[in-house]
């Protein structure tokens, strides 16, 4: 048998092999990249609230102070389709961001502690309060939320053991 015979026909399935591994391939590589977020106040007020999240975690710890931010969360409120849709739970959410925004206003200002029980919150519940916020913005705006109600020491709960994160936020002001 000559060469050429030999070579042709392994040239071509190489290339046809390379072209279907090609196209195996594309779909994975979609996949991975995230799809972009619609709305950029949306966006910016979800990653406020995780930080606010991370933030919290030093409310009771000794920490001294604890700072907290609902701008981008406010603005989200107000100019987000996603999360104008049933105006009672808007007015839900714009009530529990004012809670936030004071709370966070106590908090630095070294008196978060005395605001707290005011408000008749543990350092847990109002932990559990930026988290139902977190949830509520993050599938708002497509994606998964960092935490859930099992996340969170029931033994710590006051006013939201055993609840969920919707139900948190509709019983909060109820």
């Amino acid at each position: 048998m000559k060469k050429e015979h030999v070579v042709v026909p392994m040239l071509v399935s190489f290339v046809a092999g390379a072209v279907f591994l090609g196209v195996l391939a594309a779909p994975s590589a979609q996949a991975v990249s995230p799809p972009p977020v619609a709305d950029p106040q949306l966006a910016r007020a979800l990653e406020e609230m995780r930080v606010n999240l991370q933030a919290a975690r030093g409310i009771g710890c000794g920490s001294p102070r604890v700072f907290l931010s609902t701008e981008d969360l406010e603005l989200a409120l107000r100019s987000s389709a996603a999360l104008s849709r049933d105006p009672r739970d808007l007015g839900r959410l714009l009530l529990t961001a004012r809670l936030v925004r004071h709370v966070g206003r106590a908090l630095a200002d070294g008196t978060g502690e005395r605001r707290l029980e005011e408000e008749r919150l543990t350092d847990e519940d109002f932990r559990f309060l930026l988290g139902a916020l977190e949830d509520r913005l993050a599938r708002a705006a497509g994606e998964l939320s960092s935490s859930t109600p099992r996340d969170y020491d029931p033994s710590r709960l006051r006013q939201f053991r055993g609840l969920g994160f919707d139900d948190a936020l509709r019983t909060l002001f109820e």
